[in-house]
């Protein structure tokens, strides 16, 4: 049996060396596409459970009622989306790489202010009115917050944040977002720095 000298045995090494350096990039990027892509399909579960909760409720979106119940907590105590028994929160409302949500007021999904309007539901538009498909229903939340706005679509809470899990674009320099017909897509930093102006349908959808 071929016995191997150390010299050769030290050029495997190094041959194992340079392909591993190869190729642990693309699989780290995979990785990254896998979380970006379980977060979508977080996105696609909380969609259909606010349209459901619309059907029911006059096609209104989930609103805070200035009682402590914010949208997220409607569709958990409805039964729209699974209520875990310990408290917490939805895993449809979790993203691995956000932050971690501590209590079940809290979320890694923000909903179009325009859907879930002020407190008690003033100022909601209903989505019967909503005349445009390509508006924002969901998106990454910046922190835990639960309403979304044009004024969080700049740099310090779309990719600026110290705290990463903070950040909206935080897949990749994208960030999940589902429109109102109900297709959802990663969208770019450049897109998402455009959309800081809510006089548009992408916020208003009755624009």
């Amino acid at each position: 049996m071929k016995r191997f000298t150390l010299i050769e045995l030290l050029v495997v090494v190094a041959i194992i060396g340079i392909l591993a350096s190869m190729l642990l990039p693309s699989i780290s990027s995979a990785r990254l596409k896998t979380i970006q892509a379980y977060c979508l399909n977080g996105q696609k579960q909380v969609a259909l459970a606010s349209v459901s909760y619309a059907t029911d409720f006059n096609e209104y979106m989930p609103n805070y009622t200035g009682t402590g119940d914010h949208w997220t907590q409607k569709l958990m105590a409805g039964n729209y989306l699974d209520s875990p028994s310990d408290g917490s929160v939805s895993q449809a409302l979790k993203c691995p790489i956000g932050a971690e949500p501590s209590s079940v007021s809290k979320t890694n999904i923000a909903m179009n202010k325009y859907l879930t309007g002020s407190e008690f539901g003033a100022d909601a538009v209903s989505i019967v009115r909503a005349t445009e498909t390509q508006t924002l229903m969901l998106i990454d939340a910046y922190k835990w917050w639960k309403q979304a706005d044009g004024s969080q679509m700049e740099a310090g809470k779309l990719f600026e944040d110290t705290d990463s899990t903070y950040n909206i674009a935080r897949h990749q320099l994208k960030a999940n977002i589902i429109y109102l017909d109900g297709h959802g897509l990663a969208k770019t930093l450049s897109f998402l720095l455009s959309k800081n102006d809510e006089t548009t349908t992408f916020w208003d959808p009755e624009l």
